[in-house]
């Protein structure tokens, strides 16, 4: 990792560039989709292979999905049933129950 700064108690022995970097590398894990959010929630999950405190960091991607709008939802259901979503469905409820990396229910 990186060696910039000096090892800290409060970081659980890391630097602070090391800590700096883990919160990049999550943003930009984040920022690339669906992919690599998930491959950063299994790397979470290996404690055994990366420091504990960039998996606390990364274990942060499990419960943080972004809500897409309700516009896109119908715009793909329409798409993909070629018939207007009203059609679709006699009852939608427009607010999501989970966000997730790969779905939103």
């Amino acid at each position: 990792m990186l060696l910039i700064g000096k090892p800290k108690k409060k970081y659980r022995g890391d630097r602070w560039g090391a800590v700096w970097w883990y919160g990049f590398l999550v943003g930009r894990m984040e920022a690339a989709g669906p992919t690599f959010i998930k491959l950063a929630q299994w790397a979470a999950s290996r404690a055994d292979l990366f420091p504990s405190l960039f998996c606390e960091r990364l274990g942060a991607l499990h419960s943080h999905g972004t809500p897409h709008s309700i516009e896109h939802t119908k715009q793909v259901i329409e798409r993909v049933f070629e018939r207007p979503f009203d059609e679709v469905f006699e009852e939608f409820d427009d607010t999501p129950i989970g966000t997730g990396a790969i779905a939103q229910v």
